[in-house]
């Protein structure tokens, strides 16, 4: 079965929100792009890997739904709670849906780590946030590559570039990336 993301996406967007569906849509265009361009690469390399191309490219397209319930003025939303519980949101509003696999992404695409919920005190239930499917940590190292800002929306990072603006949430973080990058890349 397929997921109309399409539709989900105008359904949880509607309101007041104008002014960041656009590059919320940019932004999961592209990340998606970027999944399934990694995806087949890694296939092309290791034919026996079962990669659900389709279920990636939905998980993509839902996996920063939660951020317009956020409150992050750089992109115009003005939810109740901080942008990192997006994560949060976003697995509410899927596993709503019925669709607990992208919920699951959801919660993982960051590749947040127990410990650093503790050191940065970020405001997240204290548990790992980590990819466990192949579609999830390619889903989680394909977002490094894009912002969701406005100034910067379309320029996709360089893995240096990636892997510095990840270098600004830890060790943990960077060590999630790299494995990744390791593996994928």
């Amino acid at each position: 079965m397929t997921t109309d993301y399409l539709s989900l996406i105008s359904k949880h967007t509607a309101g007041e929100h104008k002014q960041t569906v656009p590059a919320f849509i940019i932004h999961s265009a592209l990340v998606t792009k970027k999944a399934l361009d990694i995806a087949h690469k890694y296939q092309q390399a290791h034919p026996k890997a079962n990669i659900n191309f389709r279920l990636l490219e939905e998980m993509g397209m839902l996996h920063d739904i939660g951020i317009f319930r956020t409150n992050e003025p750089k992109l115009f939303t003005k939810g109740d709670d901080p942008y990192i519980t997006h994560i949060l949101h976003g697995a509410a509003i899927l596993e709503e849906e019925g669709l607990p696999t992208h919920a699951r992404a959801s919660l993982t695409h960051t590749g947040i780590t127990r410990r650093n919920i503790e050191q940065n005190n970020l405001p997240l239930p204290l548990q790992d946030y980590l990819p466990e499917t192949i579609e999830e940590e390619i889903l989680c190292l394909a977002d490094t590559f894009f912002s969701k800002r406005f100034d910067s929306l379309f320029d996709e990072r360089t893995p240096v570039q990636a892997r510095e603006m990840v270098s600004g949430f830890g060790e943990e973080a960077l060590t999630v990336y790299d494995t990744l990058c390791e593996k994928y890349l």
